[in-house]
């Protein structure tokens, strides 16, 4: 509490569990998991929900998440790779599930602006309108175990083993593939009245939003 008393959730379904993960959720819930895979949600300190592993019908949760955008959702990961989402006041393995293979044991999940963010024992992935896409191009790829955004929208990146990544988002936009271009030498550009004009080695392309003119 704020004046450092520190108090013990004293409900017995509580008491001596292994107490895997927490993520605070709106209307005051605090939502959380058990290295057995109950799952549980408590308010102003007092157990509100509590389904133990024979009814969530998940087996493997490791982590968990409060929806940011969508109060009373939340995200689960667990060891095989599966990620759930939607309301768990109804059948927690009825919600939404995404399979994040090749990825295995969802350590963090976090959201950030669109994207779901993913961090687990072989590498990280991230999820956003087309689905789930496997970064393999990083270097951090084992035992990652959290990602936080800064105030420039960096994100860093914990593995016990790999120790720490930063990621810059590209402020740069490649052009030839949106065009369907062959790759070649600008020497400039010049955008007017919504068209951008590309001076090449080879000519003079003229670019409208969606399509060459």
């Amino acid at each position: 509490t704020p004046d450092l008393v520190a108090h013990t959730a004293d409900d017995p379904r509580l008491a001596g569990a292994y107490v895997e993960q927490l993520s605070y959720g709106s209307g005051d819930l605090l939502y959380g998991i058990t290295n057995e895979d109950d799952y549980f949600t408590l308010r102003s300190g007092k157990l509100e929900t509590y389904i133990d592993h024979t009814q969530t019908r998940i087996q493997g949760i490791t982590s968990i998440l409060a929806d940011p955008k969508n109060p009373g959702e939340i995200y689960i990961g667990t060891d095989n790779g599966k990620l759930y989402h939607g309301d768990p006041d109804g059948e927690i393995s009825a919600m939404e599930c995404t399979d994040t293979a090749p990825l295995t044991n969802i350590y963090d999940i976090e959201s950030f602006g669109d994207q779901i963010w993913i961090c687990a024992s072989n590498g990280i992935g991230v999820v956003h309108g087309d689905g789930f896409h496997y970064l393999d191009e990083l270097p951090m790829h084992n035992a990652g175990s959290g990602v936080i955004a800064d105030y420039e929208g960096n994100l860093w990146f914990t593995s016990s083993r790999q120790g720490l990544m930063k990621v810059v988002p590209n402020r740069f936009v490649n052009i030839f593939p949106h065009y369907d271009l062959p790759e070649c030498v600008v020497n400039s550009t010049y955008e007017h009245d919504g068209r951008l004009y590309i001076a090449t080695d080879t000519g003079l392309l003229v670019a409208a939003k969606d399509e060459l003119v």
